[in-house]
């Protein structure tokens, strides 16, 4: 997955989030204001890990994995069973 998607993605939703936010906390009845700060908070959160993401501080699903020495690789394939 690029970067770069990551990045607006990842902002796209902390953006929203945060107006979805600051419009329910004002919000009735109280289900509904409820419901909604969940909801902010899910996507401040998703938002916040597909940032660091982008950034390397977390490892992206399928992704380059660094080992010891800091080069890249990728995780191994788990092995199928073949015989019945």
């Amino acid at each position: 997955m690029p970067r770069w998607f990551l990045y607006l993605n990842g902002a796209a939703l902390a953006v929203m989030g945060a107006m979805i936010f600051a419009q329910r906390v004002r919000e009735r009845p109280l289900h509904r204001q409820l419901l909604g700060l969940l909801w902010a908070t899910l996507c401040i959160g998703v938002g916040g890990a597909l940032l660091l993401m982008g950034r390397g501080y977390l490892d992206t699903p399928g992704g380059l994995h660094r080992n010891a020495s800091g080069l890249p690789e990728r995780k191994p394939m788990p092995e199928l069973p073949t015989g019945r």
